[in-house]
């Protein structure tokens, strides 16, 4: 079936700021207002281990993805993810090849894997945007 991976590298590009998690908790709506309640715990977190203001948006970005698919940047590798007990566990690793150009030939370990759908690029203060505008217009 045909994959989608919008990775952290990607998502870390969509920061929702202070200024926006002020205005999201003013809106109208219990969908808003229950999402706004759980800013406090994230900002904390993310202004003392990334050293950020706001909070990078992980899983709405890629619901953003569906809503709006042009504002991602997409380039198709085979992918491996990393079985081993190591400190890479989990990571995708996509064959990219020396020249980094999409439609390469794949490296040998990847040689016969599917093309996965990468994110390689976010227009963030446009997913922010999306974001913002439909808490504003949903009341529940």
């Amino acid at each position: 079936w045909p994959v989608t991976m919008i990775g952290l590298d990607v998502t870390h590009r969509v920061n929702m700021k202070g200024d926006i998690l002020k205005l999201l908790s003013k809106l109208d709506g219990a969908l808003a207002q229950h999402v706004a309640a759980t800013f406090p715990f994230y900002q904390a977190f993310y202004e003392r281990v990334n050293k950020i203001d706001g909070i990078y948006v992980h899983d709405a970005s890629t619901i953003a993805y569906l809503l709006a698919p042009h504002l991602f940047t997409f380039k198709n590798y085979p992918v491996r993810v990393d079985t081993s007990f190591g400190i890479g566990r989990g990571k995708t690793w996509p064959s990219i090849g020396e020249s980094d150009q999409e439609g390469t030939e794949a490296l040998e370990p990847w040689a016969g894997r599917p093309p996965v759908h990468i994110a390689v690029d976010v227009q963030g203060d446009e997913v922010i945007s999306l974001i913002v505008n439909s808490l504003s217009q949903v009341s529940i």
